[in-house]
C-alpha cells in the first residue's frame, strides 16, 4: 500500500491531530471511502468520535490531506485502527512520517499495536517502521483471512527488564534467521556448524541472542503451525533492546553498504545489522556470504564482527588455547 516509503517529507507538509468539528474531517472520510476495501468499514460517528478525542493525525498540504492515522488508546496502549495514504501521495515519506508522529504522541503508552491482514502485500513496511511480528489469528470477516498482530515497545522499564541485562561474563552473539533456523528446524549438512555454536564450552563464553527482526522473518514463513512453533523456541532467547530512534537513524546511514534496488531480503538483513548495533552486540553470526563481505568495514566504524558460525568458534577456540598456554606458563614459573 506505501511502496517505496521514504523517510522525509516536504517542508510544505504538516502534521497535525485533528479536532471536531475540523474541515478536515471529511476528506478524511472520503478518503476511507476510497479504501474502504483494505480499511474496512467504520461509520461517520466513529470518524467524529475520534476526532473529537484527537485520536486522527492528518498529513496536510495546505488544506489537501494527504494521509491519515486514525487510532484508539485502551488499557496503557495505543492501537492503530486506519492508516491511509492518498494514492497520489504515495511513496513521499507520508506513511512513515504518520507513524513516527504517533510514536512521539504516544511515548508515555506501553506501546502500538495493529492488525493487519497476512496477504495484503504491505506487511514488510511495518517491518520498516520498527514494528515486530508478534503471532497470527483468524479475521473475524467472512473469508476468516489470517491477521498479523504488529507491536512496538516504547521501552519503558518493566518487571522483565533486568532479564534484558547483558551477562558480566559471556559475550553476546546475535544469531540470524538462518542460523536459528539451523539451530531448531534443519538438519543438513550446512547446519552442522551453526549447531556447535552449542557445545558447552562455547556456550560458556557466549550468550546466543535474537533481534525483533527474528520475529518479522518468522511471520514470513508459509505454515502457520511452523510460524507457532519457531515463536515459540524464539522465546528462550533474551531480544536486544533496541532505542528505535537510534535504529531509523542507522538504517538510514548504512543503506548504501546495500545495493541499490534492495530486496526485501537485503532489506530484512539491513535491519539485523542495525538492531545488532544499536543493541550493543559485539557479533552477529549468518552463513550469508554476501551479508559477511557488506558488512566487514563495520567493526572499525560501529564495533560489529559478522561472521560464519565456524569462524566465531574458531576465534573463541584460539582464545581458549592462549588462555591455557598463559596458565601453564605461571604454573612453570611457579
Amino acid at each position: 500500500m506505501f511502496p517505496g516509503e521514504i523517510p522525509h517529507l516536504s517542508t510544505a507538509v504538516t502534521l497535525e491531530r485533528l479536532n471536531f468539528p475540523t474541515a478536515h474531517l471529511g476528506q478524511v472520510v472520503a478518503l476511507h471511502r476510497l479504501n474502504s476495501k483494505t480499511l474496512g468499514f467504520l461509520p461517520i460517528g466513529a470518524f467524529e468520535e475520534h476526532a473529537r478525542l484527537r485520536q486522527i493525525i492528518g498529513a496536510l498540504d495546505c488544506d489537501e490531506l494527504l494521509g491519515y492515522v486514525l487510532y484508539r488508546i485502551a488499557r496503557g496502549r495505543a492501537a492503530i485502527v486506519h492508516l491511509c495514504v492518498a494514492p497520489k501521495a504515495r511513496g513521499r515519506g507520508v506513511a512513515r512520517a504518520l507513524v513516527e508522529r504517533l510514536k512521539q504522541e504516544t511515548k508515555s503508552l506501553e506501546g502500538i499495536r495493529l492488525l493487519c491482514r497476512r496477504d495484503y502485500d504491505i506487511n514488510h513496511i511495518w517491518s520498516k517502521f520498527g514494528f515486530e511480528a508478534v503471532n497470527n489469528k483468524a479475521g473475524r470477516g467472512k473469508d476468516g483471512a489470517e491477521l498479523t498482530y504488529w507491536w512496538f515497545n516504547h521501552g519503558h522499564p518493566d518487571l522483565f527488564s533486568r532479564e534484558s541485562e547483558p551477562d558480566p561474563v559471556r559475550q553476546r552473539v546475535v544469531i540470524d534467521a538462518n542460523v536459528f533456523y539451523d539451530l531448531h528446524s534443519r538438519e543438513t549438512s550446512e547446519s552442522e556448524d551453526s549447531k556447535a555454536l552449542l557445545a558447552d564450552w562455547v556456550q560458556a563464553s557466549i550468550e546466543l541472542v535474537v533481534t525483533k527482526e527474528l520475529r518479522n522473518e518468522i511471520e514470513n514463513g508459509p505454515d502457520e503451525a511452523q510460524r507457532r512453533i519457531s515463536r515459540a523456541e524464539a522465546t528462550h532467547y533474551t531480544t536486544l533492546p533496541a532505542h528505535d530512534e537510534a535504529f531509523q537513524r542507522l538504517c538510514t546511514e548504512l543503506r548504501p553498504r546495500f545495493p541499490e534496488a534492495v530486496t526485501l531480503r537485503d532489506e530484512a538483513d539491513l535491519r539485523q545489522v542495525s538492531y545488532s548495533i544499536v543493541g550493543g552486540a559485539p557479533f552477529l553470526v549468518t552463513r550469508d556470504g554476501t551479508l559477511i563481505e557488506r558488512c566487514e568495514p563495520l567493526y572499525r566504524s560501529h564495533g560489529l564482527t559478522v561472521l560464519q558460525p565456524a569462524e566465531l568458534i574458531n576465534q573463541l577456540d584460539a582464545v581458549e588455547a592462549r588462555r591455557i598456554i598463559d596458565l601453564l606458563a605461571l604454573k612453570v614459573l611457579d
